[in-house]
């Protein structure tokens, strides 16, 4: 199946649904505090950090548009969390033993620090890509294989921010981490037979289709 793009792609290395293993501040010791998924197609991307148990840092997630350089990814965050649209965020990347390395830095509540994450890319992370941007730009939903996570700001409206990371079991959708409140409403991937050109209507929302694939294993 062809793709449908509206910006330039990465490197299919990077493309896929990614789990952290552990983050490391200022050549810390590396831990993991919370629940961290990333899913990368090839244009857009979705994030969710939520704390095991609700116990450590406050939630955190953010979604956007990716860019490679050659050296680094460079992630828009044009929906987040923390109301920081428009800030990106640059990571060097490198390839370990089969993991993915990020070394940054981040602009945490308590300042810029330093930090190396290390990432582990989740088995059924192959096969269909998806990238779905709202028309009025407060939502995105974006599949790797069998992850998807669908990310939706209302808060400028007086609803709520909700995120949805699913992973597919079978013939359905099983709802594997939230954030928000009713956040499993939020909408599936829908089959790529049923897209139209361009467009797509879930929920009484259009949504743009910027990329929908069928990719092989990525090299």
């Amino acid at each position: 199946m062809s793709t449908t793009t509206r910006c330039e792609a990465i490197p299919a290395r990077f493309t896929g649904t990614w789990r952290r293993r552990s983050i490391a501040f200022d050549g810390g010791e590396p831990h993991e505090p919370a629940t961290v998924v990333w899913v990368q197609s090839s244009s857009d991307y979705a994030d969710l950090r939520v704390a095991v148990d609700g116990v450590g840092d406050p939630p955190t997630s953010f979604a956007g548009r990716v860019r490679w350089d050659g050296r680094c990814l460079r992630w828009s965050r044009e929906i987040d969390l923390d109301d920081r649209p428009g800030a990106e965020v640059v990571g060097r990347v490198w390839f370990e033993d089969g993991r993915l390395l990020e070394a940054g830095t981040f602009q945490r509540r308590d300042g810029p620090r330093a930090y190396v994450q290390v990432w582990e890319r989740q088995p059924g992370s192959d096969g269909t890509r998806l990238a779905l941007r709202r028309e009025d730009g407060r939502g995105r939903l974006v599949r790797a294989g069998d992850h998807a996570l669908t990310i939706v700001d209302q808060r400028p409206l007086g609803g709520a921010y909700r995120a949805c990371y699913r992973v597919r079991t079978g013939d359905g959708w099983t709802i594997a981490a939230s954030l928000g409140p009713d956040a499993e409403q939020l909408p599936e991937p829908p089959a790529l037979h049923a897209l139209d050109v361009g467009r797509v209507t879930i929920d009484a929302k259009r949504w743009l289709v910027v990329e929908a694939s069928e990719a092989t294993e990525a090299a």
